[in-house]
């Protein structure tokens, strides 16, 4: 009949335009997904300090012929700033620039040393995320020193504070680093590392210059724009 075939047409219409939409719904929802994963695996900067907490490897009881050395941590500070680069979802790549204080504290016959190094540290990150908002994190460091100073408890002029045998010691130092960190927010995070310099500190070894090297614990916040 009349009626019959136009209840057809107004199904078959109805239909196309519920498919219509269902498709520009899908279409719609398929581009913020886009946009939003586009937003996810884009590069991004940030700004990171905190504590640092260095000491020496290869300490032993005649470092620098002194029968009474005894090595203590000494703290400073770390600031920098890093790119993070998404790889796949769970591999980041992130290259930093960090100003990082280093050194040691040690009892002497001579008194209390205080060795104090200013560092420019480039560390070339892995970060591997097992679980969401939590990472790891791997990588090599080169390190440049930027200056040396010792200072003395004792009083006698010579030992008050100078600049320490810079030419014995090496500028350019290989390393690792690794560590663990948490992602609080997009922007806020948090993490702990360590790192240790592959290279000795003296270019030379003996008997008062013992192959020292590097090594920090530190502790960092961050902000990620």
């Amino acid at each position: 009949s009349n009626n019959h075939t136009k209840m057809k047409k107004h199904v078959y219409f109805f239909a196309i335009g519920i498919l219509l939409f269902s498709l520009q719904v899908e279409a719609q929802q398929t581009k913020s997904a886009r946009k939003k994963k586009m937003a996810k695996s884009a590069i991004s900067f940030g700004i990171q300090g905190g504590l640092n907490v260095s000491s020496v490897t290869n300490a032993k009881p005649n470092s620098y012929g002194d029968n009474n050395f005894s090595q203590n941590s000494k703290p400073g500070f770390n600031l920098g700033v890093f790119a993070e680069i998404p790889i796949i979802a769970m591999i980041h790549f992130q290259p930093e620039i960090n100003y990082s204080m280093k050194g040691f504290r040690a009892n002497t016959d001579q008194g209390m040393l205080t060795r104090s190094y200013n560092f420019i540290d480039v560390p070339l990150l892995v970060k591997f995320y097992p679980i969401p908002h939590f990472y790891v994190f791997l990588g090599p460091q080169l390190s440049v020193k930027l200056s040396t100073t010792d200072s003395w408890t004792i009083n006698t002029p010579d030992f008050t504070k100078y600049e320490r045998r810079n030419n014995d010691i090496n500028q350019l130092y290989a390393g690792l680093a690794l560590g663990i960190g948490v992602d609080v927010t997009s922007h806020l995070i948090f993490n702990a590392g360590y790192s240790a310099d592959f290279t000795n500190t003296y270019k030379y070894s003996g008997d008062d210059t013992p192959p020292f090297r590097n090594q920090v614990i530190n502790i960092r916040a961050g902000y990620r724009f």
